[in-house]
């Protein structure tokens, strides 16, 4: 790993980072990401892969972990995690991480984190790799994440996350996360998720989910895998994801991550996924074959054919021809 600017970082793997520019893995404050492997990372709009303050990525495997901000994986938010076996993720508070597998991390105090297997972690900088903190990224492994508290993440098997939020992947506070395996999840509204394949996700309160198939994700906080910020995230393989406060993020496998930007990717506080119009003004986006309009006005999108209104006014859904109240 090097540091150049504030960070750098860089890949132990078939993937590398890299940060150049003042703290993001390369622009001044930003943070810019790229997969390289067999998963790709997007960011789809402003809040993507997420705005939480300072950013946390963790690498597990053969690739490296870096921690950029000032409490990263732990400043506000507060985080625990823990991984145990393939991996697990826990947020219990401040930020506390214990990896049981091959790597084993820990905050204490700002941050210190120890990996213990081929992956080496590194905190580097006021600016977690990025900027005021917009996050991209992918997960690929087996690893499951859990955020408890801000939020709370999950994957565990071949099921992918979608979520759905007001913006989706994309306005204030909400968070927007795409799986790409056989289930997928969906948030709606503050975040109510459910997964349809092996696992399936339950919201209680603000967000509560559970995993019935090889992992299960609680989330115990207002806004669960998502609000403080937004978050987008996509899952591609076993691998799971977190958000712990600002950010932390988990990369298992082969593939390497690049944030790129205060815009992340592109405009400043604005994150552009691959298929995305304007930013700013456009009022129709294309995501992976779906569309729906424009983020801060739109009332009705659709995602893999199934439509729902605006998050905030919203009081029933339909997912998967099930038909359920709105969380709030």
């Amino acid at each position: 790993m090097r540091d150049i600017g504030q960070s750098t970082m860089r890949h132990i793997g078939q993937s590398t980072m890299r940060d150049i520019g003042q703290s993001t893995m390369r622009h001044i404050g930003q943070l810019t990401m790229r997969d390289i492997g067999q998963s790709t990372i997007r960011d789809i709009d402003q809040s993507t892969v997420i705005d939480i303050g300072s950013l946390t990525i963790k690498h597990i495997g053969k690739s490296t972990m870096r921690d950029f901000g000032q409490s990263t994986m732990r400043d506000i938010g507060q985080l625990t995690m823990r991984h145990i076996g393939q991996s697990t993720m826990r947020d219990i508070g401040q930020l506390t991480m214990k990896h049981i597998g091959q790597s084993t991390r820990r905050d204490i105090g700002q941050l210190t984190m120890r990996h213990i297997g081929q992956s080496t972690m590194r905190d580097i900088g006021q600016s977690t790799m990025r900027d005021i903190g917009q996050l991209t990224t992918k997960h690929i492994g087996r690893s499951t994440m859990r955020d408890i508290g801000q939020f709370t993440l999950r994957h565990i098997g071949q099921s992918t996350m979608r979520d759905i939020g007001q913006s989706t992947m994309r306005d204030i506070g909400q968070l927007t996360m795409r799986h790409i395996g056989k289930s997928t999840i969906r948030d709606i509204d503050q975040l109510t998720m459910r997964h349809i394949g092996q696992s399936t996700m339950r919201d209680i309160g603000q967000l509560t989910m559970s995993h019935i198939g090889q992992s299960t994700m609680r989330h115990i906080g207002q806004s669960t895998m998502r609000y403080i910020g937004q978050l987008t995230t996509k899952h591609i393989g076993r691998s799971t994801m977190r958000d712990i406060g600002q950010l932390t993020l988990r990369h298992i496998g082969q593939s390497t991550m690049r944030d790129i930007g205060q815009s992340t990717m592109r405009d400043i506080g604005q994150l552009t996924m691959r298929h995305s119009r304007s930013i700013n003004n456009e009022r129709y986006r294309s995501v992976n074959n779906e569309t729906y309009r424009s983020i801060n006005n739109e009332r009705y999108r659709s995602f893999n054919n199934e439509t729902y209104r605006s998050v905030n006014k919203v009081r029933y859904r339909t997912i998967n021809n099930e038909r359920y109240r709105s969380v709030k």
